[in-house]
């Protein structure tokens, strides 16, 4: 009688196992496969029930509805939607964020409203950036080929950003310290940055610039969009604020 309880047990445990592999299985399959088949679970955006393809939602955010859908891209700290409709239409709504983000922001510029929902999660609405990612400008297009060129506009990147996050600190005393390819943006011809997510930040007293840009360089060395350069060097991240799950997502439109 146990060992049938056991291999009950087992058999259970099998199937659990294989069913939650599945993906991973098909992933590495020799055999051609169709990604539409892959369970929906691996879109999820952390827990939300909310996948990147999804439908849209309403947010009500201090007794406001706003129509929002899941932003394509998500950031390292939060979860992120777009909205889609009304006075913030194109704007961003981060939740979960903290007050420090919030005060940040709001010094940057980017913040145009933040407040709590029906179950006081905290939301800021947030400006979009004129900005994209360096691999999207014209100036990476006509150099990416090239590993000097592509390294050496990588350089011009770092100088730019850092003197924009210099600047930013100069001006709010927030230092930006998420540099990755994602949250520093640039104009077409990377003649300008643009800061985005401020989940990762402080009010330091002092700042070394140099540091600062052996940071933003090293990120953008790390993105992989150019072939390793012969100065590339790792630095150490600073230490942020881990990934955040949304316990109560805004509910279908």
């Amino acid at each position: 009688m146990r060992f049938s309880v056991t291999l009950v047990s087992f058999v259970f445990l099998f199937c659990t196992v294989l069913v939650w592999a599945a993906p991973v299985l098909i992933l590495y399959s020799p055999y051609d496969y169709d990604g539409s088949l892959l369970p929906s679970r691996s879109l999820d955006i952390r827990g939300t029930g909310h996948s990147r393809q999804s439908g849209q939602y309403v947010l009500k955010l201090n007794g406001q509805k706003i129509l929002v859908q899941p932003n394509s891209a998500q950031g390292a700290h939060g979860v992120v939607y777009r909205v889609v409709d009304g006075h913030y239409a194109g704007a961003f709504a981060k939740a979960l964020v903290s007050e420090q983000e919030i005060a940040a922001t709001k010094a940057a510029g980017a913040l145009l409203v933040d407040g709590s929902d029906d179950h006081k999660q905290r939301w800021a609405v947030i400006r979009a950036s004129p900005g994209k990612r360096l691999d999207q400008t014209s100036a990476y297009h006509r150099v990416h080929a090239d590993r000097t060129q592509c390294n050496a506009l990588l350089d011009h990147a770092a100088d730019v950003a850092t003197r924009e996050i210099m600047a930013v600190h100069s001006r709010t005393r927030w230092l930006h310290q998420d540099p990755s390819i994602d949250n520093i943006l640039f104009d077409d011809g990377v003649a300008h940055a643009y800061l985005i997510d401020w989940g990762c930040t402080s009010q330091p007293s002092r700042v070394d610039e140099r540091q600062v840009r052996a940071h933003v360089r090293s990120a953008l060395a790390q993105s992989g969009i150019c072939p390793k350069g012969p100065r590339d060097v790792n630095v150490a991240p600073f230490h942020c604020p881990a990934p955040v799950t949304l316990k109560y997502p805004p509910k279908p439109a």
